[in-house]
């Protein structure tokens, strides 16, 4: 499940990337870790959440909003990934700008 959950990351990551607005006076090189909740079907099923923030407000609130816009989001590849998921409370991903 870990290979086919790394192939969906980067899936999200693209989707979601494409409704980021990020205001350009936001520095570059900035990092957050959000932690996503879907069901089979890519639809998020709680709110995403910061797990690690930025340290700049607008970069992570601007990051939550192209999450829940980007709903929903690529399928879940397998029976298997889903249940990780479930079982692990939500996958974390990694996004910079």
């Amino acid at each position: 499940a870990a290979s086919e959950l790394s192939l969906w990351g980067a899936k999200v990551k693209a989707r979601v990337t494409s409704f980021w607005l990020l205001p350009p006076t936001v520095q570059p090189g900035l990092t957050a870790i959000v932690s996503v909740s879907v069901n089979q079907n890519g639809e998020l099923t709680a709110p995403p959440r910061i797990i690690s923030s930025s340290g700049n407000a607008v970069f992570d609130d601007t990051l939550l909003r192209a999450i829940q816009k980007s709903s929903p989001l690529p399928a879940l590849p397998s029976e298997n990934a889903y249940r990780f998921m479930r079982e692990s409370g939500g996958l974390s991903l990694r996004f910079t700008k």
